[in-house]
C-alpha cells in the first residue's frame, strides 16, 4: 500500500495543497477556495445549522464560512488571493467543475501531483488551469455587467502584474475611461 504523500505549491496570491482531508470547524479566509476529492467525496456546509452536502467539487468564496468533513479522502484545494476574483465567486458546494469533462486535464494533473509528478512549472500551469476551469461555469454575478465579469475572469486566469487596464479594456471591447469607471463602480 502506497502511502498518501502532502503536496505544496506556493505562487504570488496561490497557494496549491494536496493532502489528506481533515475535518475542520467551521472557519473562513481571504483566499477564495477551489477544493477537489482526488479519491472520493467529502461533506462541506457553509454555516454550522445547515446540513452537509456530499461533493467531489465545491467553491468556498472569499471570507465565506464552510466546513469540510472528510474520512480518509485525499483533498486538492486552490486558494486563490485575488480581491476582485473573490467578489464574484459565489460558494457552490457542488461545483460543476467536478464532473466536467472539460476539466479532464486538470483531474489528470491532480492525479500526477499526488503522486509526485508535478514540478512548479507544471504545478503553476495546472493552478491556472483549474481556475479557467472553474470560472468557465461559473454564473455571473446578478447585477454585474458581463463585460466586468470577463475582465475579472481574465485577471484570475493570468494573474500576471503586467496586465493593463488598457489591455482588459481592449478585451471587453471598451474605451479605457469607460472600463475604469464601470470596473470601479462594480469592484469597488
Amino acid at each position: 500500500m502506497n502511502p498518501q504523500r502532502s503536496h505544496l505549491f506556493l505562487w504570488r496570491g496561490r497557494a496549491l495543497v494536496i493532502g489528506p482531508g481533515i475535518d475542520s470547524r467551521v472557519h473562513a479566509h481571504f483566499a477564495t477556495q477551489l477544493t477537489w476529492g482526488l479519491d472520493a467525496p467529502f461533506q462541506a456546509r457553509l454555516a454550522p445549522d445547515q446540513p452537509w452536502t456530499s461533493t467531489r467539487a465545491a467553491i468556498f468564496s472569499s471570507n465565506q464560512p464552510h466546513q469540510i468533513h472528510c474520512e480518509a479522502t485525499l483533498l486538492a484545494h486552490l486558494f486563490i488571493e485575488l480581491p476582485q476574483r473573490a467578489q464574484t465567486t459565489p460558494s457552490a458546494l457542488v461545483a460543476a467543475f467536478g464532473d466536467d469533462p472539460e476539466c479532464t486535464q486538470v483531474q489528470i494533473g491532480l492525479e500526477q501531483a499526488r503522486h509526485g509528478g508535478l514540478d512548479l512549472q507544471r504545478a503553476e500551469q495546472l493552478s491556472q488551469d483549474w481556475i479557467a476551469c472553474a470560472t468557465h461555469h461559473e454564473p455571473a454575478r446578478p447585477g454585474f455587467d458581463q463585460r466586468i465579469s470577463q475582465a475579472l475572469a481574465a485577471i484570475a486566469a493570468h494573474p500576471e502584474p503586467g496586465l493593463s487596464g488598457a489591455a482588459l479594456a481592449a478585451g471587453v471591447r471598451l474605451s479605457v475611461s469607460r472600463f475604469t469607471h464601470l470596473f470601479r463602480q462594480q469592484t469597488g
